[in-house]
C-alpha cells in the first residue's frame, strides 16, 4: 500500500456497503482534498490510455464521474500526454486523444458517460489497429 493510500484510508475508513452515508463521506474527502481526485484521474487516465488492460470499460466509468468534476485537469493531463510523445508521434496522439474529450458534454448522465466510454473504446481500437506505441510519462504534471 502506497502512502497516499494509507493517509486516504486514516482519513475516513470507507466500509464496503453501499450507503448514504459512505458517499457523503467520500464525496466529502474528495472536496476537501483536490489532490486526492487529481491523483485518481491521472492514475486512470494513464492506465487507460498508455496500457493494455481488459477493463478499460469498468475504468471508463469512474474516469469519467472524476472527468466530471476535474475538467481542466482532464484537458491538462491529455496535454501532459500528447506533449511526451516523440515529435513525429504528437499529432496522431492528439488526433486519438481529441475524440475522448469532445464527444461528451461533462455532465453526469447515461448518454454522455456513454459517449464517453465509446470514444476510449474507439481511442484503444485505433491505438492497436495503428500498433502504436505510447511513451508513459516519467512524472506526474
Amino acid at each position: 500500500m502506497n502512502p497516499q493510500s494509507q493517509k486516504v484510508s486514516s482519513v475516513i475508513p470507507i466500509q464496503l456497503c453501499n450507503n448514504d452515508q459512505n458517499r457523503t463521506s467520500v464525496s466529502n474527502l474528495l472536496a476537501s482534498r483536490s489532490d486526492i481526485a487529481q491523483d485518481l484521474l491521472f492514475n486512470i487516465y494513464d492506465m487507460i490510455l498508455l496500457e493494455n488492460r481488459s477493463e478499460d470499460w469498468s475504468l471508463s466509468r469512474a474516469l469519467f464521474s472524476l472527468s466530471v468534476l476535474q475538467k481542466e485537469n482532464l484537458f491538462e493531463r491529455s496535454n501532459y500526454i500528447v506533449k511526451c510523445q516523440p515529435a513525429e508521434l504528437q499529432e496522431q496522439v492528439f488526433k486519438l486523444i481529441s475524440p475522448i474529450l469532445s464527444s461528451a458534454e461533462f455532465t453526469l448522465t447515461l448518454e454522455n458517460r456513454d459517449k464517453f466510454t465509446d470514444s476510449i473504446t474507439q481511442y484503444k481500437r485505433e491505438v492497436i489497429s495503428n500498433n502504436i506505441i505510447l511513451a508513459v510519462p516519467t512524472n506526474q504534471n
